[in-house]
């Protein structure tokens, strides 16, 4: 039975409903028609507060839901959406801590709700949404839908398995963020993004599919999937954004593509079990904290295309004991190897101009480096506590070391021994190096 007595406001030739009114009904039923004319929407903070309503029946012809229209609604426990409904507005089941059910009939129409928020989606709440009269467990997005909206399935735990039609030709900012019980995806051929946050937290999800459209993976993508072990890039993807896999704690192998220009901040961060990563040649820049934590990382060769390498990227990698680096480099940035306990030795681009603080501060395993003549600043800690170094092979003369600037914390390479590079063997006293047949540093005795 409809509600009575609740407020309205007349607009563009129908209703909205305005607010509880005089009405004291606990399981609300919104009308489709008052006064002869349609009931179009639910206006913005209609039922803010309201601490007794337990149900909300929302009858078709109903398009909108304003913002915070239900906020606060405590005792809300289960919400009916009709099929006609569209957008839902920022807010408008914020704090609804005690929602168990959302309800809708029409697949195709939950997929393309526009939900303003995350808090305009009361699934993130209940956990529990039901399409069809049955809960959302094995869901069949129908052919013909061409996009999937933004936290159309947000923290859909009861959500194990979905099927994407070809249609589809867009997911939304987290369509499936939280989806703990989803265990594989097949992402269809057409889409080439893979939107912010849109698989972030399925930490059930163990296969992922992804299409050869795609051109660009966007932050957080599938970030704190726990459960996945291996991801394949396709060709074509130019650019893995902002922690697109950071936290995936038991991804072992990553194959990425010839394509890709940009790794971006935090995008592999904390993935503690990879043990490997092989940057593809065309790669231009790695972004701050790109592999920070990734404490099982041994082996990295960096190309000669990348020109740039940001702060921290290789930070607390505490097993990489082998790093080839970019002959492009003119500046290794701030803690960009600080902590890597295991790093043993290093060959520094011959380009090099900087060496930024802390960028190897804490490698107690590194003995021996090899620098360029073009250095000219070793910025504050930039090799504090390397307690193991010994050798500086050095390209230039000693004129050239003594006019490199050491910024306070270096004493660790102040004190190694440096060996002068030359072609042949010295005749005086200095202590000289040269390139053997092998390609290998070689001290002359």
């Amino acid at each position: 039975m409809e509600s009575r007595k609740l407020d309205y406001e007349k607009k563009s030739g129908g209703y909205v409903v305005k607010g509880i009114g005089r009405c004291v009904d606990i399981d609300l039923v919104i009308p489709s028609f008052h006064k002869g004319l349609p009931v179009t929407g639910i206006a913005k903070n209609a039922f803010r507060g309201n601490k007794d309503i337990e149900t909300v029946y929302i009858s078709d012809g109903i398009v909108t839901i304003g913002k915070k229209a239900f906020a606060g609604c405590a005792s809300l426990r289960e919400v009916y959406f009709p099929d006609t409904l569209r957008r839902v507005g920022a807010k408008a089941f914020a704090d609804c801590e005690g929602m168990k059910s959302v309800f809708m009939d029409d697949v195709a129409a939950w997929c393309t709700l526009d939900f303003a928020d995350s808090y305009s989606n009361p699934v993130r709440y209940s956990r529990m949404l039901y399409l069809d009269g049955t809960p959302a467990v094995h869901v069949e997005i129908p052919d013909g839908v061409t996009f999937v909206g933004n936290g159309a399935f947000f923290r859909c735990e009861c959500l194990e398995s979905v099927s994407i039609p070809e249609s589809v030709e867009n997911l939304g900012d987290a369509a499936f963020c939280g989806c703990v019980s989803l265990k594989k995806i097949s992402v269809p051929d057409g889409i080439e993004e893979i939107s912010a946050s849109a698989f972030r937290d399925c930490s059930s999800l163990e296969s992922v599919n992804l299409p050869r459209s795609l051109k660009e993976i966007g932050d957080h993508a599938f970030a704190g999937c726990e459960a996945l072990e291996e991801i394949t890039v396709p060709v074509g993807v130019e650019y893995i954004g902002v922690c697109s896999f950071a936290k995936c704690r038991t991804l072992r192998r990553v194959d990425l593509p010839e394509s890709l220009v940009n790794i971006g901040k935090g995008a592999f961060g904390e993935c503690i079990s990879l043990p490997e990563i092989d940057i593809p040649r065309g790669v231009a820049y790695i972004e701050d904290v790109a592999f920070c934590g990734c404490s099982s990382l041994s082996d990295v060769r960096v190309p000669d295309s990348v020109v740039a390498i940001g702060m921290g990227v290789f930070s607390d990698c505490v097993f990489l004991s082998n790093i080839i680096l970019p002959q492009r480099l003119s500046e290794i940035r701030p803690a960009t190897f600080k902590g890597c306990l295991s790093l043993q030795s290093v060959v520094l681009p011959c380009g090099l101009k900087a060496i930024s603080e802390e960028a190897f501060s804490g490698c107690r395993s590194l003995d021996s480096i090899v620098m360029a003549e073009r250095v000219e600043d070793i910025g504050p800690g930039a090799f504090y506590r390397c307690e193991s170094l010994e050798k500086v092979f050095y390209v230039g003369d000693g004129v050239d070391w003594d006019g490199i600037s050491f910024e306070a914390g270096n004493e660790w390479i102040e004190q190694a021994r440096t060996y002068y590079y030359s072609s042949e063997k010295p005749t005086d006293c200095t202590d000289g190096w040269y390139v053997d047949g092998d390609g290998n540093v070689a001290i002359w005795n």
